[in-house]
């Protein structure tokens, strides 16, 4: 028999920090006394709670209590009626020493607006994707958090079958718009044995974390700073919520690392939960994923917590501690402030690991790849601290890299079991990584271990091993280990970079700690000095330094070490494939021999060794050694293309013809070749080949990109200071003879000839027809209405044989594109830019046209002879293009500023409280810039907002100024 559902809704309006409140004293549905109400208010209630019937929508009963709605919906739940709890919108309640019970059949929900608490719609959460935290600031929190609960000396209880919703509007990087959110104080918390959807926030009043100097003890790793308040799943518990990832790549960059068994990011967390976690042995968790991929958006659930028994994938997965004592394992957000905002910096995680856990993978799928990090090292960053507690057990059976700032700490009697790699980064692992994302400087990640380590066979680590127990429990287990497993590369970042890291730790030699390598085969105990005991491989250091000569230095080199001079088992100590070209310490083994492979340099000898150098050689090693090498003189070329897509993916590949070394650069950036040396630049290949304009070549140093549109290259040329410019093709060689800077202009996308642009008057003219200073028709975001206004700006490039994208909609008409163009997706609510390799992912949306919504329903691809048109109106920027409203793709940052309605118009909540956040551009500010009318004609006011979301940097925003102060400055508006 189909259940009745009764749905409660539930009105607040207070004020919690107001010293005037009065207590709410209405309630229909119980006789409820002003002594006990919980809900303070500014006003006197009225209507606060309503109760409905099924799909009513006539009230049947009120509440003014959070207390007496869930004691009415517990007891209509026992006749099998499943009962839904809604708090209403811009309630905040505060409930004072109570304990609240959600029973089987009850559901608790805290929206953010109206009924919603959560959405899966691809056109309303895109919106908000890729913004960062909404709860940052004051102003934040204020325009964000639409449902608040504040727990004060209570208790939450949330049994098996009931379930508690606390709504949120979240994307990528965790909850970036609307919110609800319940606070605990130091003596409140909830125990769950049923079920939590926390897409908004659990925090704490005055956050107590373990991350705070004066909580910061060893000794209390289970709450003891904060033991009354906490968050606790049984065994029956669930919950999911939010994972954010910071530095997800995305399009070729997302595919090129997952394909080169990169893991494509590296900092994650579960921000969302913030105050003490633990979670029973049986307890499951769940992580909603949302990512941004080619344009398109991805709303992945991926396991987080199960059960070793359960045959799941998740992150972790649970075992129990033993058959008396089932563990649990604990999660700890510690916010670096204690006012309740959320923010990205060095926030960390504290994981505490009190049973059996053994670490699994993440799995995401996404269109156009999958991410199973099973595959490659999982990354644990700065965000994430791991403890192994007493008698508890970890178990590592995939690849994991710590990177610098995590760590992982075992306790005594904690045991870490090892079958896979595991390696930890130092703090400057990341210097030579293009595309890594890790951006900061964090220590070396730390490994302590003052339990036991114990490696399989198949074991493999790279790691700085520290201890710090001085009664001789602690032990490393390497018997099953080669002395070729005790190193571990990992690889990194779009250029493939080994990072490798030798296995080592601090011993007493001859009375003195020091650093040594650890040895096969062998077991180490820990010492009352806080290092090891065991058989070690001394090591001497190898210093190389380059000689600072010239402007420009050239002098490349690489290390090996190897077992005698005839190098058998040699192992390269630089990263695979890459040459040093800065001083650089390496650590070699004693009675080992070390080659330094030394090319582009003038010379190269030993200091106080009485060794001639030659670089074919191996020498060896047993004491510290020092390279000195005099290097060539060189010259810098600079390589910079136009834009930072299409052309901006392009690589230049470079080749120094004596040496025949090569290196590549991607997009922007510099290399040093030795002075009058021969090169080649081979850049016609690469990610974004196909729009690349025309290449040229000019003599001077390399003072800044090349600007993402609007400059030519004389202007370019001009503004750098370089001379001699001259063209050429997409294949040059030359002399190395002064610095020299190569740059390539793109093919700026836009209209065939042919488009027709919609006239004031209702009429079509085709676009290579019209002039600047003509009246078109626009759509005013600011009203949503239609409204005429001047082309300030008609930019033709030169006629060619051009590909052409053809999309076509379902009122008839065509549009012919090249490269790319923006139009109005009334599905995301945003103008999006189209291109040949985007453009399958909007088949089937529907485009704003002069006739209304159209949907694109197909495209062509084919060449054909034309020039490439662009079109910008005075103000409003768009135009409408064959009927459809579109924009340019070069001027991003001057549209999406703000969020739209399905009505055009700027949403006015988003507009209100990113101009709070964020304020207008004067024209004080930037009359040093541009005339009152360009201010005026650019929306430039908007400008500030912008800048402050991310979508236009300064630099880039100077560049657009300067591009188009031609055109206010030719055509006088």
């Amino acid at each position: 028999m189909k259940k009745k559902i009764f749905i409660i809704i539930f009105t607040v309006l207070f004020s919690i920090f107001s010293f005037s409140s009065i207590f709410a004293t209405w309630n229909i549905a119980t006789d409820f006394s002003q002594e006990n109400a919980e809900i303070k208010i500014n006003k006197k209630a009225k209507n606060v709670v309503e109760n409905y019937k099924g799909n009513s929508e006539t009230p049947y009963a009120r509440f003014v209590t959070l207390e007496a709605a869930l004691e009415s919906a517990n007891a209509e739940a026992l006749s099998g009626t499943e009962i839904h709890v809604y708090i209403i919108t811009n309630s905040e309640i505060q409930v004072q020493n109570k304990n609240l019970t959600l029973n089987d059949g009850v559901n608790l929900y805290l929206p953010y607006d109206g009924k919603t608490f959560f959405t899966d719609s691809q056109d309303e959460y895109s919106s908000y994707m890729t913004k960062t935290f909404s709860d940052n600031n004051a102003t934040g929190v204020k325009n964000n958090r639409k449902c608040y609960v504040e727990l004060i000396n209570s208790t939450l209880t949330i049994n098996e079958g009931a379930e508690l919703y606390i709504g949120g509007e979240f994307g990528s990087k965790g909850v970036s718009g609307r919110y609800g959110e319940i606070a605990l104080d130091k003596y409140s918390k909830i125990i769950c044995s049923g079920s939590i959807y926390a897409y908004g926030y659990i925090k704490e009043l005055k956050t107590i974390n373990f991350n705070q100097e004066e909580n910061k003890d060893y000794e209390k790793l289970n709450n003891e700073n904060d033991s009354y308040r906490y968050l606790k799943f049984t065994k029956t518990g669930y919950l999911k919520t939010p994972l954010a990832i910071h530095d997800l790549k995305s399009g070729n960059q997302l595919t090129t690392l997952v394909e080169s068994n990169i893991c494509p990011f590296n900092i994650f967390e579960f921000p969302n939960i913030q105050t003490f976690t633990s979670f029973e042995y049986g307890a499951k968790m769940d992580a909603n994923v949302r990512m941004s991929v080619s344009s398109s958006y991805f709303s992945i659930t991926t396991g987080v917590i199960r059960t070793q028994e359960s045959g799941e994938n998740a992150l972790f997965l649970t075992g129990k501690k033993s058959n008396d004592d089932e563990g649990t394992v604990s999660f700890e957000y510690c916010p670096t402030n204690t006012n309740g905002y959320t923010t990205v910096g060095n926030v960390p995680t504290y994981i505490y690991i009190n049973s059996e856990l053994s670490i699994g993978s993440l799995e995401m799928e996404v269109s156009i790849v999958t991410i199973n990090t099973a595959d490659y090292f999982l990354p644990f960053s700065y965000k994430m601290q791991h403890f192994v507690l007493d008698g508890a057990k970890l178990n590592i059976s995939n690849k994991i890299k710590y990177l610098p700032g995590s760590s992982l700490f075992i306790q005594n009697n904690g045991i870490l079991n090892l079958s896979s790699s595991l390696i930890f980064y130092k703090s400057d692992s990341f210097d030579n990584v293009i595309g890594s994302g890790y951006s900061g400087t964090y220590d070396d990640a730390k490994f302590i271990v003052n339990g036991k380590l114990e490696c399989s066979e198949s074991a493999a680590i790279g790691a700085f091993i520290e201890t710090t127990d001085n009664l001789g429990v602690a032990s490393l287990n390497f018997k099953n280990i080669a002395q070729t497993n005790l190193t571990v590369s990992s690889y990194d970042g779009t250029n493939n970079y080994e990072v490798k890291i030798t296995s080592s730790g601090n011993f007493k030699i001859n009375n003195e700690i020091k650093s040594a390598q650890f040895k096969e085969r062998t077991t180490f105990y820990s010492s009352s000095d806080c290092c090891w005991n065991g058989e070690y491989i001394l090591t001497s250091i190898v210093q190389i330094n380059i000689q600072d000569l010239y402007e420009y230095n050239i002098g490349n080199y690489k290390v090996y070490q190897a077992d005698d001079a005839n190098g058998t088992n040699a192992i390269e100590l630089t990263p695979d494939g890459v040459y040093f070209d800065t001083n650089y310490q390496f650590e070699i083994q004693q009675n080992k021999y070390v080659k330094i492979e030394v090319i582009r340099a003038y010379s190269a000898s030993f200091e106080n060794n009485t060794n001639i150098f030659a670089s074919s050689n191996y020498y060896l090693v047993t004491d510290d050694i020092t390279l000195n090498i005099i290097p060539n003189e060189g010259i810098l070329l600079g390589l910079t293309t136009q834009g930072t897509s299409g052309a901006g993916g392009a690589k230049f590949t470079v080749t120094e013809t004596a040496s025949n070394y090569v290196e590549e650069i991607t997009s922007n950036g510099t290399l040093k070749l030795i002075k009058n040396a021969a090169f080649t630049v081979d850049f016609s290949w690469g990610m974004g080949s196909t729009s690349m304009d025309k290449a040229y070549i000019a003599e001077g140093t390399f003072v800044k990109n090349y600007p993402s549109s609007g400059s030519t290259p004389e202007n370019y040329c001009s503004e750098s200071n370089l001379t001699n410019m001259k063209e050429i093709s997409f294949k040059y060689s030359a002399q190395a003879t002064t610095n020299l800077v190569i740059f390539v202009t793109s093919k700026t996308g836009c209209f065939a000839d042919g488009t027709l642009i919609l006239m004031a008057d209702g009429t079509y003219k085709a676009i290579e027809n019209i002039e600047a200073g003509e009246l078109i028709q626009t759509i005013n975001h600011e009203t949503g209405k239609l409204e005429i206004q001047r082309v300030f700006a008609i930019v033709e490039k030169e006629v060619g044989n051009y590909e052409v994208l053809r999309l076509k909609f379902s009122n008839g008409k065509y549009v012919d594109v090249l490269i790319e163009h923006g139009f109005f997706d009334m599905n995301l609510l945003q103008y999006v830019q189209i291109n040949k390799n985007n453009v399958f992912n909007y088949i089937g949306h529907s485009f704003y046209s002069i006739d209304g919504k159209v949907q694109l329903e197909g495209y062509d691809i084919f060449n054909t002879y034309t020039h490439i048109w662009s079109i910008a109106s005075y103000k409003n920027i768009n135009a409408f293009a064959n009927g459809m409203l579109s924009v340019s793709d070069d001027i991003e940052g001057f549209y999406n500023i703000f969020e739209y309605d399905e009505n055009l118009k700027y949403n006015p909540e988003a507009y209100e409280r990113d101009l709070q956040l964020y304020g207008l551009f004067s024209y004080e500010e930037l009359k040093h810039l541009i005339s009152y009318e360009m201010y005026e004609g650019l929306n430039a006011k908007y400008l500030k907002v912008a800048i402050g979301k991310g979508l236009v940097t300064m630099e880039k925003l100077l560049q657009y100024l300067e591009k188009y102060s031609q055109y206010f400055n030719y055509h006088k508006i």
